[in-house]
């Protein structure tokens, strides 16, 4: 035991191997997609879905009934306890063919995790080793390895009374980790040795899960009963969790050979992508999804999906400049033909274009809103030694319902459009104080008549809000003595104001007062931010900003045919003595009818227009 390696377990192994089997993973995957002409931007949301659901995986599997009964008693998610590396593997399979379905893929792609996800596994194993947890059975090898104070090892077998107080390090051990990784890239080589094997699409994938799960079987059988988050707990010769991989292994192998039997059907390869808003929308709603659990994550776990979004938002955005860019050299290369004409329409009457395009529309607007958030209100007075202040905290939460009626006039060719309607919005706002949980109802009313203009550089909005109204302050401060009884204010009548300045189509600046749907108050009074229309000229958005408090929003806009979706995140950090993210999120959902389409007449103009 003396001559046994020393892992001294100090620094961060375990995230660092984390990020770093995650970033292989994913440069394995984008190759995979290049050499099987996967569509990129499906893909990569494809990858986000499973990997979303593989991160939940890992953890979901491993709640008890206490955290169970958390989640469905207080709504909220609980720390979970552990790991379960094949919860993640189940989870992820899930989240995959959800995607899969979603997305519309229009042929098999499966294969193309075959050998990321062993490779992942493997390098993982090497942060899982230096750190000491999923630590093997105790043995007097030559290869074993001990571990110091302060690891799970020599914690376990403390516990077991194992070791003494004056033991500073573990009993030598299994390094099962490195078995578990040579295990996979033995997986890994086969894999590629079956590669061009195989007739049909999708069992190289099968084959990995098949040789994934017979490498973790093996293992099993030197890995430590305390190492397991479940499924350590022994059944005459093997634990539970080679009892559930056991059939898992023989059924995947049946299901390989059946299927290898069967004819091979050669399916045409049907490349069709999404475009880049429809790729920004999926991506907003994933991101948001991020947003709302983050706190749930870890940080390795946070990092590599931030790591993930900043990726996967590369790609629309390069196809957006390289389009943006490319597009006016396309027109040099015809200058020659151009020109000709362009001095002869000096002496013809200039009628390229005598008539203009006008679509009138009716738009019916369904909307959810919620939020939970703190928000503070300070009294003070006097200065220096005879000053006083008091600060009081209110938690707010609120959910409310909204519709809304237009009537549109849009002229697509000019990017113009002219709206103007009416908006109803009903709901429920409780507001606690913090110091004494003295608690207030409010029955939200809102009716909101409004109009509208947009057009390419500049767009501008007004309207009132009429009724039982309620919106939450920003952190307020007012000169006054006393103590604060509520962070709300409760007009009957308040202004509501749109300004936007800038390209609608590449980027602008825009301040709203009051102005959100499916409602603004109570949450969403103020948002002045920036944002793109995606190079689109339907009025999509894609907005970034502040409520000029401690909050930050982001929201969008996404037409697609007759429907356009309206998705907000607002979030910011709540007050240093809470440990939680406060946040607000709506979604607005839009329906077109009545569309009509009418040529209206333009005077006829001779000459050249400069």
């Amino acid at each position: 035991m003396e001559n046994s390696l020393l892992i001294s377990a100090n620094g961060p192994w375990y995230e660092l191997f984390y990020n770093f089997a995650f970033l292989i993973g994913l440069m394995v995957l984008l190759l995979e997609a290049y050499k099987r002409k996967i569509p990129i931007m499906k893909w990569v949301i494809l990858i986000i879905i499973t990997r979303i659901f593989f991160i939940a995986g890992t953890k979901v599997i491993t709640f008890g009934f206490d955290e169970w009964n958390e989640l469905f008693t207080r709504y909220r998610m609980p720390q979970a306890q552990g790991r379960s590396l094949l919860g993640g593997l189940l989870f992820g399979l899930a989240g995959f063919l959800s995607g899969f379905y979603l997305l519309r893929f229009r042929h098999n792609i499966a294969d193309a995790f075959a050998v990321a996800l062993p490779l992942g596994i493997a390098i993982q194993r090497f942060g899982c080793f230096l750190t000491g947890c999923c630590f093997g059975k105790p043995c007097s090898l030559p290869w074993a390895v001990q571990y110091p104070v302060n690891t799970l090892p020599h914690f376990h077998q403390f516990n077991e009374s194992l070791l003494s107080h004056h033991d500073l390090v573990s009993l030598s051990v299994h390094p099962v980790q490195l078995y578990e990784a040579g295990g996979m890239m033995a997986a890994i080589l086969l894999l590629l040795h079956f590669r061009n094997r195989l007739y049909k699409s999708g069992s190289l994938l099968i084959l990995s899960f098949l040789l994934m799960l017979a490498v973790r079987f093996a293992s099993e059988f030197f890995r430590d009963i305390n190492a397991h988050v479940i499924g350590g707990s022994m059944m005459g010769a093997f634990n539970i969790t080679q009892l559930v991989l056991l059939p898992g292994v023989l059924i995947l192998l049946i299901w390989l050979v059946l299927r290898e039997r069967l004819p091979v059907q050669t399916a045409r390869l049907v490349k069709t992508d999404l475009s880049p808003h429809h790729t920004f929308f999926w991506l907003l709603l994933l991101f948001m999804f991020f947003l709302t659990i983050r706190q749930w994550l870890d940080v390795s776990e946070r990092a590599v999906m931030l790591l993930t979004f900043l990726i996967a938002f590369a790609f629309p955005v390069y196809h957006m400049v390289n389009l943006f860019i490319r597009k006016p050299y396309k027109w040099v290369c015809l200058a020659g033909f151009i020109l000709p004409f362009f001095l002869l329409s000096q002496t013809y009457k200039e009628n390229a274009r005598d008539s203009i395009l006008v679509k009138k529309y009716k738009t019916l607007k369904l909307g959810l809103g919620s939020g939970d958030l703190i928000n503070s209100h300070e009294f003070h007075s006097g200065e220096g030694c005879d000053s006083y202040s008091n600060i009081q905290y209110f938690q707010q939460e609120y959910k409310l319902a909204a519709a809304a009626f237009e009537i549109s006039e849009e002229k697509p060719f000019e990017i113009k459009k002219f709206t103007y309607g009416a908006k109803v919005v009903v709901g429920h706002q409780q507001e606690t104080r913090l110091s004494d949980t003295n608690i207030k109802d409010f029955n939200l009313v809102d009716v909101s008549p409004y109009v509208n203009y947009e057009s390419k550089w500049v767009g501008v909005g007004a309207g009132l809000h009429l009724g039982n109204l309620n919106y939450v302050t920003e952190d307020l401060s007012e000169e006054r003595g006393g103590m604060a009884s509520s962070g709300n204010k409760s007009p009957v009548i308040y202004p509501r104001i749109y300004l936007r300045l800038g390209h609608s189509k590449w980027f602008f600046a825009d301040y709203h007062l009051a102005d959100h749907f499916p409602s603004a108050l109570p949450g969403f009074r103020q948002q002045l931010g920036i944002g793109t229309g995606l190079g689109l000229s339907d009025f999509t958005s894609l907005r970034v900003g502040s409520n000029l408090g401690s909050m930050t929003y982001l929201s969008g806009s996404f037409p697609f045919k007759r429907i356009t979706l309206e998705p907000t995140l607002l979030w910011g950090e709540a007050p240093y003595f809470i440990d939680d993210t406060h946040y607000q999120f709506s979604l607005g959902l839009s329906y077109r009818f009545g569309i009509r389409e009418e040529l209206k007449a333009e005077p006829v103009k001779f000459g050249v227009k400069y």
